[in-house]
């Protein structure tokens, strides 16, 4: 078996909210860890938005199929962009279009991993304390 350190997908991949919601389905079918359930989706992302996942690692655990645990930079109904993390089979990932030109894909994945992205949890938490 391959060291899974090399073998994580190298690309930022677009999605969008309808894909999104399927694939949260599908994670909370597997109980995936790493997710939105559909009604999180409903309530606070752009319903026609475009979202990107960068693979980060395979993650494994017991009862789960293997699968990528991604950074991904969400558009929320407000106009703000959000990280968070999220869990997709490498079956569903590897047909997500991916993002071209290489200069804005890599602009992608430095957002998602600097330090002043705000977290979904964070962006929620701010939400209800106003």
């Amino acid at each position: 078996m391959s060291d899974d350190r090399y073998d994580v997908p190298h690309e930022v991949k677009e999605i969008d909210t309808a894909t999104l919601t399927e694939l949260g389905r599908t994670g909370e079918r597997l109980r995936l860890n790493a997710r939105l359930s559909p009604e999180r989706i409903a309530a606070h992302v752009a319903a026609d938005g475009v979202h990107h996942l960068l693979p980060l690692f395979w993650h494994t655990k017991p009862d789960t199929p293997r699968h990528l645990r991604c950074g991904m930079l969400l558009r929320m109904r407000t106009g703000e962009r959000v990280f968070g993390t999220f869990d997709v089979l490498p079956e569903e990932f590897a047909p997500l279009t991916r993002v071209r030109p290489r200069e804005r894909e890599r602009d992608l994945a430095h957002r998602m991993l600097g330090e002043d992205v705000t977290t979904i949890v964070e962006w929620e938490r701010a939400r209800e304390t106003r």
